[in-house]
């Protein structure tokens, strides 16, 4: 299988060089991408299940203090909502706050994920060369 691999290469010429260095930077990005939100996924996931038993209670006093000593984003939404339902009691006006703050964190979360597809189609280029 190697040897496959390795005749494979180098009858591809010279432009399977850039192809294999395209292949390691479009990996780094998803090992990256992956490490990133699977820490964000496990530090979200404990702060939903402490700030909840205090939303259960109905001591929204409790989770806003909780959630405003929270890194999590999940937890600076929930602050933004929070803060609403205490000034006005719409639920149309805390969703609309919440969805706000979503928007605000997506592009974290999708940081450096338009690179892979560049990536990819750079590579499909240079194969057909």
């Amino acid at each position: 299988m190697v040897n496959t691999l390795i005749k494979f290469f180098q009858e591809g010429g010279i432009f399977m060089y850039p192809i294999l260095l395209l292949f390691a930077a479009g990996v780094a990005i998803a090992v990256e991408r992956w490490l990133f939100l699977t820490r964000e996924r496990m530090v979200s996931r404990s702060e939903w299940e402490r700030l909840m038993r205090h939303l259960y209670q109905g001591d929204f006093i409790m989770a806003l203090e909780q959630a405003r000593k929270s890194r999590a984003a999940l937890a600076n939404i929930l602050v933004l909502g929070l803060n609403r339902v205490q000034k006005n009691k719409s639920s149309q006006s805390v969703e609309k706050v919440m969805v706000q703050g979503l928007m605000e964190f997506v592009p974290r979360l999708e940081k450096r994920t338009h690179y892979l597809a560049t990536l990819a189609n750079l590579a499909t280029l240079l194969g057909l060369l």
